[in-house]
């Protein structure tokens, strides 16, 4: 049995974030947003959610994200992590590049539901808010207030976003670069060089 690495904790975790997106607890929703049927937001996504926003130019470095994903996520990273001294900032880390690697460890069945959850949440603003544009084109005010109303929103809403936020965030702090505001040295077997047992049992209790 493989041992389960950071990624595929977090891959356990991403799972159960994205549980009621499955295709058939969706389905039995009916409702995303501000109480529109299904159908009908799905129409008015098609209509109005054409992003003005240029599709940008992934580097090589970049395996595993969609175009449109790469750009939500550039977003994402703009809104949740804006310049904040003595915070490392986040244009100079490899925050997007960490992004790509997770969506990459994810099998196959929950990277189809990330994808769909990360459609959802950058078109959805055509309605939630009546903003008649992606997420992607909101300013990062408008954006951060979004983000907001579906952590308030229905649990589908809940769920995609938390797990966004949680790829996000895991993304930045990964980085050593940002543990010096914190005072924090690293993890402490590296430090004092314990080596890493892995998922190794707890020695039993002598009776």
């Amino acid at each position: 049995m493989k041992n389960i690495t950071k990624e595929g904790n977090l891959t356990l975790e991403i799972a159960r974030d994205l549980s009621p997106l499955s295709r058939r607890k969706f389905l039995k929703l009916g409702a995303i947003a501000g109480g529109a049927g299904l159908s009908a937001a799905l129409g008015a996504f098609h209509f109005f959610s054409g992003s003005n926003v240029p599709m940008p130019i992934m580097p090589s470095s970049i395996k595993n994200l969609k175009p449109e994903e790469y750009r939500l996520f550039l977003k994402i990273i703009e809104v949740l992590f804006p310049p904040s001294p003595p915070l490392a900032n986040a244009s100079s880390l490899p925050v997007i590049e960490n992004i790509d690697s997770v969506i990459g460890s994810l099998p196959e069945n929950i990277r189809t539901d990330f994808g769909l959850g990360m459609k959802l949440f950058d078109k959805g603003s055509v309605i939630v808010g009546h903003h008649l544009k992606p997420f992607t084109d909101l300013s990062n005010k408008a954006a951060a207030q979004y983000i907001r109303a579906w952590h308030q929103g229905y649990l589908i809403q809940r769920s995609i976003v938390v797990a966004i936020k949680k790829i996000a965030y895991l993304s930045y702090w990964r980085n050593a670069e940002t543990w010096v505001a914190l005072d924090y040295e690293g993890p402490i077997t590296k430090k004092y060089g314990i080596p890493s047992l892995g998922n190794a049992p707890l020695p039993m209790e002598k009776s």
